[in-house]
C-alpha cells in the first residue's frame, strides 16, 4: 500500500487530503492512477483547485466503515466542485452546487484512468452510478478484480 497523503507533495500531483483523514493509502495502480487523472485533470483547468480528497483506504488494506469498497485500496472519495473548480465543503448540498461541467470532465478523465466503480447521488448529470451517502463526495474506485492489477493499464 502507498501513503497518498505522501504522494500528494510530489511535484505534479494535484491533489490533497482534506485536514484530519487518515485512511490515505492506495495499492500502488490506484496511486499511479490518481496521480495521473488529477494531473489530467489539471492539465484541461490549470486554474482549478488541487481535487480534495476525503477518504481512500486503510495501510492494511482492510475494509473499514461505512465503506463497502474502499478494501485493498482501490477507491478514493473527492468533494465535488463548484463553477470556479473549489472543492465544495458543505455537507449534503455539495452535489446539488456541483458543477456539472467539470464534474463530467472529472469523471471522463477518471475512468480513462481505470476507475470503473464510480458512484454519485446525481448519476443522470454526472454519468456515474448511484449510491447512498455520496451527497458530499464523488467515489472512484475500481471493481476488485482491476484492484489486483499492479503492471500496466488496469482497463
Amino acid at each position: 500500500m502507498v501513503d497518498l497523503d505522501e504522494l500528494s507533495g510530489a511535484s505534479g500531483a494535484y491533489f490533497q487530503f482534506q485536514s484530519g483523514i487518515t485512511a490515505t493509502y492506495g495499492s500502488a495502480q490506484t496511486a499511479v492512477d490518481l496521480y495521473n487523472a488529477a494531473y489530467d485533470y489539471h492539465d484541461l483547468h490549470p486554474d482549478d483547485s488541487k481535487l480534495s480528497l476525503n477518504d481512500a483506504g486503510i495501510e492494511n488494506g482492510n475494509d473499514f466503515d461505512p465503506h463497502q469498497t474502499h478494501n485493498l485500496g482501490r477507491s478514493i472519495d473527492i468533494s465535488y466542485l463548484d463553477e470556479n473548480g473549489n472543492p465544495l465543503h458543505v455537507g449534503n448540498l455539495g452535489v446539488w452546487r456541483a458543477d456539472d461541467r467539470r464534474m463530467q470532465d472529472l469523471v471522463r478523465i477518471f475512468q480513462e484512468n481505470g476507475f470503473n466503480q464510480n458512484y454519485s447521488d446525481n448519476n443522470v448529470n454526472l454519468g456515474t452510478l448511484w449510491a447512498p451517502g455520496h451527497m458530499n463526495h464523488i467515489h472512484f474506485g475500481k471493481t476488485l478484480g482491476l484492484a489486483r492489477c499492479e503492471i500496466g493499464p488496469c482497463r
